[in-house]
């Protein structure tokens, strides 16, 4: 048993997250993963995401973020973009094409270069949003919240039918 309901799709913007201020949203149980070859970088973004209840691991380089990824399960990547070892392009190229927990987890660039094109060029390569650097609180938990909603979404659709039919008895 299983149905349809049709329905727009709703998303969460930059203005919601600032409208309802940073600390009235909770990531209790998300989990992200913040790759960046710089401490100051991964501890901002740390203290910004943990402060809102999400639960942080971290890595220093491309190469480090793709072993992370292939053992343990993230809600979110974010993905700084030139790092030693492997950079971020590299990094994501080898998450998305190898099968594993986060094949499909959403990846956010972590960069300071911030322009149209490069906007355009991150997201061909298979990246889902990008958080520029300087990093701002507010925008860091916006993007982080647009990713999530996207992630839940899927999950639940991908397993709307077998909740479904649990749901009847089956």
């Amino acid at each position: 048993f299983w149905f349809e309901i049709p329905a727009q799709s709703a998303s969460l913007s930059d203005t919601t997250v600032l409208e309802a201020g940073p600390e009235a949203v909770t990531f209790g149980g998300v989990r992200v993963l913040v790759v960046d070859d710089h401490a100051t970088n991964r501890e901002l973004a740390r203290l910004f995401l943990a402060g809102v209840g999400a639960e942080i691991s971290e890595a220093s380089d491309g190469g480090e973020a793709v072993r992370m990824a292939a053992e343990l399960p993230y809600d979110v990547i974010l993905m700084d973009l030139q790092m030693p070892v492997l950079d971020g392009r590299s990094a994501v190229r080898q998450i998305r094409s190898t099968p594993g927990p986060n094949d499909a987890t959403p990846v956010l660039a972590f960069t300071a270069d911030d322009c149209a094109v490069t906007r355009a060029q991150l997201l061909a390569e298979g990246f889902d949003d990008l958080v520029s650097k300087p990093v701002e609180p507010a925008a860091l938990i916006a993007a982080v919240a647009r990713a999530t909603a996207f992630a839940d979404y899927q999950e639940i659709v991908a397993h709307a039918p077998v909740l479904a039919g649990e749901a009847a008895g089956d």
